[in-house]
């Protein structure tokens, strides 16, 4: 099973393996964005980071969590 596999893909008419399109992390991450800039504050981002790259680092430990929690046996 592929860990991060394409939250959109797309294949040719040839029917060959679909291998572009944005991958489900990043599906993921843009979900978690909103939430991520509501809840994080400026205590929590690391020496030398702006608000920016904090929100951005955060929504990808979220969107981690979700490819983890994906592997989970329901």
């Amino acid at each position: 099973m592929n860990d991060n596999p394409r939250a959109y893909p797309c294949g040719d008419q040839q029917g060959t393996e679909p291998d572009y399109g944005m991958t489900l992390r990043d599906w993921f991450a843009g979900q978690a964005l909103t939430s991520t800039m509501r809840l994080v504050t400026g205590h929590e981002s690391e020496p030398g980071e702006g608000m920016a790259q904090t929100f951005a680092r955060r929504a990808y430990e979220v969107a981690d969590a979700m490819l983890e929690a994906r592997k989970a046996k329901p």
